[in-house]
């Protein structure tokens, strides 16, 4: 279910929570709504209300901090790709066959991470730009320096080639963290609990269903702002693909 969907589904819960707790009320003998009742109603709704709202902002606050490290990892790649392709083309024209294949092996990161290619995102294909750039660590290796120049250059390209990926690893790695949603679910059901309690012992006016109305779109909107953060490769707030895909000019011909 797509977070936006989420986030609708559980804006409709909250104000379904809001009838039912009129069609109870209108429904159940006055005997019921006593002050003990109301008391417990309300200390049990505090209980809730301070459960989903420190729930919510931890998730968002570790959902935001892991956004943002991807976004530094995403830019750590493109530099580090940008300064392999310079250190290789100042070794010489030798290593053009290498930096062809590191234009290869940026494409294929692209398309797996942000799913932009059928297959892409499957843990089946997840190994494959690790499998080119193991070839190109290979071809890196390969070479011969003749100079001491180039082999300063050697050294340089394979420390940058083993940094950039430590970085794809890690990328690749937190490219789908997406909440359970077992988890999902129970939040939703608790803030339509939550809603529902504040209708339980009184009648909404105008004013009030326009400000229940509004809750229920800020809370939905939470909900929904968590769920496009834990999954930094998709939705609205996708990390944009463009440092990397753009990183590595055309070779001329």
């Amino acid at each position: 279910m797509s977070p936006l969907l989420t986030a609708v589904v559980s804006f409709v819960l909250m104000l379904l929570g809001c009838v039912a707790a009129v069609h109870v009320r209108r429904v159940l003998p006055d005997r019921h709504f006593s002050e003990d009742a109301r008391d417990i109603v309300r200390l049990g709704a505090g209980l809730m209300a301070t459960i989903s709202a420190l729930v919510l902002s931890l998730l968002i606050s570790s959902a935001s901090n892991a956004y943002e490290a991807q976004r530094r990892e995403v830019r750590e790649i493109a530099a580090n790709v940008v300064l392999l392709d310079a250190l290789l083309t100042e070794y010489g024209p030798a290593t053009r066959p290498i930096r062809e294949g590191q234009r290869a092996a940026v494409d294929t990161l692209v398309n797996n991470i942000w799913r932009t290619a059928p297959g892409g995102g499957d843990p089946e294909r997840g190994f494959m730009p690790a499998a080119i750039a193991h070839n190109l660590h290979e071809a890196i290796r390969a070479l011969k320096p003749e100079t001491e120049t180039q082999r300063e250059l050697r050294t340089q390209a394979i420390q940058v080639a083993v940094d950039t990926a430590r970085a794809r690893y890690m990328l690749y790695e937190g490219s789908d963290s997406r909440l359970p949603t077992p988890f999902v679910f129970i939040v939703i059901g608790w803030l339509a609990t939550l809603f529902m309690s504040f209708c339980l012992f009184s009648q909404p006016n105008r004013i009030a269903v326009v400000a229940l109305v509004v809750l229920a779109m800020s809370t939905a909107s939470a909900l929904f702002l968590l769920l496009e953060l834990s999954d930094p490769f998709g939705g609205l707030l996708s990390i944009p693909d463009r440092p990397l895909r753009h990183a590595l000019p055309p070779l001329d011909g």
